[in-house]
């Protein structure tokens, strides 16, 4: 018998709710008709499928389905018996189900002969089992379970199955008893494989529709405002910006095509019934598209498309008094509501459809899971998406098993990023040397004179990777030039950015040099210094000035590993980096925080140190300087650097971390919830972890590695773990390679769909924390950021770009949005430009890896 529900659980009132299969026929695109499913749930006998504590009903007089935990009803929807049509929906048009069969314990069928007002008639089939192991829900394709090492104690508390579907996991708590979860399950949760197909039978020549699509859709038995929904890099509960799929409360549709998504995934925390369901595409299912389909007004028909779309549908009818939404997938994928186009919003919808042809059939597989949060009663409906975020990411990763290229030499891919850096750096004796901060990948030809202390254009990253590289590699191919020279590279860039640094009193470095100019513009313009500012005052983003002293002091602890010469030591980039890191203390807040960007103004009398003011007063990079800061204390014992950063840390936690929203990161998207803002989140709280076991007593490793596991989660869930794979007519090559797969590269950010490697940086942080966790996916995630973010290089030389090294800064794995051309892209489209820090991430990521991981472990700088 399965576990009563908790007392807490109060039993919601039934709405009248609907299941909707939406054939929308292409009949004009003026007037597209909407066919809905919907009929009222009599009494009757049913067919139940049971699941652990959850139970799938299905009416066996008129097909509606209930779902169900512990006899609490969840979700509700309708069989498709009655038709309505979007430019009619007056008129109703019956269609009953012709029969509802159960063909064994697990299995039941339905099925519908579904009629259009133009006469044609298709067929709807149904079929519902329970899955007891991880499934693509085909019985000809089955993928393994992922086995799990179970986690030791280390603190916090053992909730082994109590959310009571009889698989286990580990729930730690962190500060507050806010709880997260991380270590995937190993066996199914409690799920349900949905298998459907639609086929055309009868279509009336001439005057019927061209097209149509079809939609599942289950409503939520809770109003709207106790519901949190979970797209992985696409919808964080209601974090969206104005401008993003989900960022407006008026929409009533929410629809993204999976290509947008890290995961073909929707999940909910229904804070009313205490439950997470998710609804996620099976892992055999191709997501497959045409060269066609690109951002257009006009309606697409193509039955070669066959990726879908996912969201949550909100009924007009119940609205606002009784707010309610149906979680969705469209088949094909199709957006309507909003949609991305370069530099605004589409909201006429991105149509998508399968041709209304006599034998034409599509079907398309679901999986359906449920689990209670392990969130005490009354935690406000914000505080759950941590929990369903961490629930829904683990079984999605054990599910689809994504895989890693370990066939890519990593020695060569540092030995080309390396080299490329190496390759691209000038001096053209000035007082500073570097790498501009763009080319073109195919032929090398510099776009951008600026050179930037961080961000696009991370100077110290770069001068980083050289230093070790020439210290400790082997020769690069290419003609990178040898060690001496990458040495010399290294030592050239940091020694003029310091001894041409910090004259101005401020306590803050300069962050951009024009090459052209032959001058400091600093953050006049965000990717080069086309408008200088000759005023007496600069802008400065904090991510710039930490970043770039991060890895001024990385140099320096790597260089004094090595030298025997004190004169060659360089304590001029440990003073600089330590007068930042006192400049820090000094002006964090009470509260932990620090401003996003400021602006120092010059003083007119000589002598006088420069002010600086507030430009940006958000806290959101708050937790960049952590990783920074905690290196300091070690260099120095000096405990206010510990202590800021423990400070830093509990304000970025509290403020973000607790609700899987982390923001602020990327300067080109301010305050918007990013994969950046996580994976420094990650790495910060992975450094106060590492330093609590020397820091002394009163400091608690299991409370920072809790939350250094739950920020890997979340910064997990922006990177592919499915493959979308170029489009199926592409007769040539295209930017990204037919044979790679897009699992590993990284979403940038809410509002947009480009995708990147930046994440490759971080492999180590990922291992790190898989490691002291027992955390199988974070694990596979760090071996997915090691290998799979090499795959845009040109290892081979079949790409013909300029260097080996030379990638697309950022790539299209979807329809219409592409930062640096006048086009909106389709899929397999990449950026035609190479920016440092591609190389430089890629370089500084797997000299960190060769440090920490076998078969090569070296100890960090």
């Amino acid at each position: 018998m399965p576990p009563p529900p908790p007392p807490h659980w109060p039993v919601p009132p039934m709405r009248r709710a609907a299941w909707w299969v939406l054939v929308v026929a292409q009949c004009s695109w003026l007037q597209c008709p909407t066919v809905l499913a919907r009929v009222v749930e009599p009494a009757g006998p049913v067919v139940t499928l049971v699941a652990g504590d959850a139970q799938l009903s299905l009416n066996r007089t008129d097909g509606s389905l209930r779902l169900a935990v512990g006899g609490v009803a969840v979700l509700s929807a309708q069989r498709p018996a009655q038709l309505r049509v979007s430019d009619d929906p007056t008129t109703a048009h019956t269609a009953p189900y012709s029969a509802v069969t159960s063909v064994s314990p697990s299995v039941a069928v339905a099925a519908a002969t579904v009629a259009i007002p133009c006469g044609a008639t298709l067929a709807v089939t149904l079929t519902l089992r329970v899955v007891d192991t991880y499934s693509v829900c085909d019985d000809s394709r089955a993928a393994p379970p992922l086995p799990v090492r179970p986690r030791t104690s280390r603190g916090g508390s053992d909730l082994r199955g109590s959310h009571g579907f009889g698989w286990t996991d580990r729930v730690n708590e962190g500060a507050g008893g806010r709880a997260d979860y991380r270590n995937g399950p190993p066996s199914a949760p409690p799920s349900f494989c949905l298998n459907r197909s639609v086929t055309v039978l009868t279509v009336p020549s001439p005057g019927c529709s061209t097209g149509f699509l079809s939609l599942f859709a289950l409503r939520h038995v809770s109003p709207e405002p106790s519901l949190g929904v979970f797209v992985p890099g696409v919808l964080y509960g209601t974090a969206s910006p104005p401008w993003a799929i989900g960022g407006s409360a008026t929409d009533l549709a929410v629809m993204a095509r999976e290509d947008r998504a890290a995961a073909p995934v929707v999940a909910v925390v229904d804070a009313v019934t205490g439950t997470m369901f998710s609804l996620m595409r099976a892992a055999g299912d191709v997501p497959n598209t045409i060269l066609n389909d690109t951002l257009t007004a006009a309606p697409i028909t193509d039955a070669r498309m066959t990726f879908g779309s996912l969201g949550f549908l909100r009924d007009p009818a119940l609205a606002p008094a009784a707010p309610a939404i149906s979680i969705g997938w469209a088949y094909p994928g199709s957006e309507w509501g909003r949609s991305y186009l370069k530099g605004a919003v589409a909201t006429g919808g991105l149509w998508r459809f399968h041709p209304l042809v006599p034998g034409v059939s599509h079907r398309t597989h679901l999986v359906l899971g449920l689990a209670r949060t392990p969130a005490p009663p009354g935690t406000p409906t914000p505080e759950l998406l941590l929990p369903l975020i961490g629930w829904a990411w683990a079984w999605a990763d054990a599910l689809y098993n994504p895989a890693v290229r370990t066939d890519i030499d990593l020695g060569a891919a540092l030995a080309a990023s390396v080299g490329a850096l190496s390759a691209m750096y000038v001096d053209p004796g000035q007082p500073i040397a570097g790498v501009p901060s763009g080319a073109l990948k195919d032929t090398g030809v510099v776009y951008s004179s600026s050179l930037q202390m961080g961000f696009v254009g991370p100077q110290f990253r770069e001068a980083y990777g050289l230093l070790w590289w020439g210290l400790n590699g082997s020769r690069p191919s290419g003609g990178a030039g040898g060690h001496a020279t990458a040495v010399a590279q290294a030592k050239r860039m940091i020694d003029g950015w310091v001894s041409s640094n910090g004259g101005d009193g401020s306590g803050l470095s300069h962050t951009n040099w024009d090459l052209n100019l032959q001058r400091w513009c600093d953050d006049d313009g965000m990717w080069s210094c086309a408008h200088p500012n000759t005023s007496a005052t600069r802008k400065v983003y904090l991510r710039r000035e930490v970043v770039g002293h991060w890895h001024t002091l990385d140099a320096w602890a790597l260089l004094n590993r090595t030298t025997t010469n004190p004169a060659d030591g360089r304590p001029a980039w440990r003073a600089a980096a330590v007068q930042f890191g006192q400049w820090l203390v000094r002006h964090q807040a009470a509260n932990g925080s620090w401003p996003r960007a400021l602006t120092v103004t010059a003083s007119a009398h000589s002598g006088v140190p420069a002010s600086t003011s507030v430009s940006e007063p958000s806290t959101t990079a708050t937790a960049i300087p952590i990783r920074l800061l905690v290196e300091l204390w070690r260099v120095t014992g000096n405990a206010s650097f510990l202590g800021a950063a423990t400070a830093a840390g509990s304000y970025a936690w509290e403020q973000y971390g607790r609700l899987g929203l982390y923001q602020g990161a990327a300067l080109d998207n301010p305050d918007v919830v990013d994969k950046e803002s996580a994976l420094f989140a990650l790495d910060g709280f992975l450094a106060l972890a590492e330093a609590a076991p020397s820091a002394g007593a009163g400091r608690n490793d299991t409370v920072w590695m809790d939350r250094a596991a739950s920020a890997a989660v979340v910064a997990a869930s922006w990177h592919r773990i499915t493959d979308v794979p170029n489009p199926v007519d592409a007769a040539s090559a295209m930017d990204w390679a037919a044979g790679d797969t897009a699992c590993g590269l990284g979403l940038i950010a809410l509002g947009h769909s480009g995708s990147d490697t930046f994440g490759s940086m971080f492999a180590a942080s990922f291992a790190a924390v898989a490691e002291a966790t027992g955390t199988a996916h974070l694990g596979r995630m760090a071996r997915l950021q090691a290998y799979n973010t090499k795959q845009p290089m040109d290892l081979d030389g079949t790409k013909r770009y300029y260097l080996r090294g030379f990638m697309s800064e950022l790539f299209s794995f979807s329809v219409g949005w592409n930062v640096f051309t006048s086009r909106n892209d389709g899929r397999g489209i990449g950026d035609p430009h190479w920016v440092p820090w591609v190389s430089a991430n890629s370089a500084f990521g797997l000299t960190r890896w060769f440090e920490t991981q076998p078969p090569h472990p070296r100890p960090r700088p």
